[in-house]
């Protein structure tokens, strides 16, 4: 199968290289760098996903609904694709039952709700919500004017006893080397997703937590 190259790839997510080309990431061996948002030394290979519904955000960020089991009756069943965590399955009473209307504005109460039902919806099976409730959801993306901050590089590297910290939504990359002993470490208590070709290296360490994903091209 041909090489989809990273350019190719953004485009799905609706973003565009122009003339800019990837720089390489090296982590040097037994070293730590930090991937975020405020890391002004890679300013240029920050980009902006702009979601423009919930079907968007996970379609990008979240879990497919292929990798994940559909939800018994009573029971919402919200679980990583490629996690070492275990699923966790969360009452059905903990989602919101009213179904929220379309508005121009929502309350703090309100939005709370939308927040809870958009987490099981992107990051579990979709079926966990009632579809009744995806109006409302999809205007309060839009209106939110979202803006979710992803990492693009070319190639990345880790050696032997390094760490690469990323906290971010979203790194992108062709093929991604951890050396033996190399980590990549994901930030705790939030979501993150690796797009990359492939992973190569003896060490390959990624430590994941809840929620993480990690997706290679079709």
């Amino acid at each position: 199968m041909p090489q989809i190259t990273l350019a190719e790839r953004l485009k799905s997510f609706n973003l565009d290289l122009g003339t800019a080309n990837p720089a390489d990431i090296d982590v040097p061996a037994n070293q730590e760098l930090v991937l975020d948002a405020s890391n002004t030394k890679f300013k240029a290979n920050l980009k902006y996903l702009e979601p423009k519904s919930l079907d968007d955000v996970k379609k990008w960020l979240g879990n497919p609904d292929e990798a994940l089991a559909k939800p018994t009756v009573g029971v919402r069943t919200i679980a990583s694709a490629l996690s070492i965590a275990p699923s966790r399955a969360v009452a059905t009473s903990m989602l919101p039952s009213a179904i929220i209307p379309v508005q121009p504005s929502y309350t703090q109460a309100e939005s709370d709700d939308l927040h809870l039902l958009a987490s099981a919806y992107v990051y579990g099976h979709s079926s966990s919500v009632d579809v009744k409730q995806k109006p409302a959801l999809d205007s309060w993306i839009a209106n939110l004017k979202v803006r979710i901050p992803v990492f693009v590089f070319n190639n990345i590297n880790v050696a032997a006893g390094a760490t690469l910290h990323v906290n971010i939504s979203a790194l992108f990359a062709n093929y991604i080397t951890v050396e033996n002993t190399g980590r990549i470490k994901l930030r705790g208590g939030s979501k993150t997703s690796i797009h990359a070709a492939g992973f190569t290296g003896k060490g390959r360490q990624i430590v994941l937590h809840p929620g993480d994903v990690i997706r290679r091209p079709h």
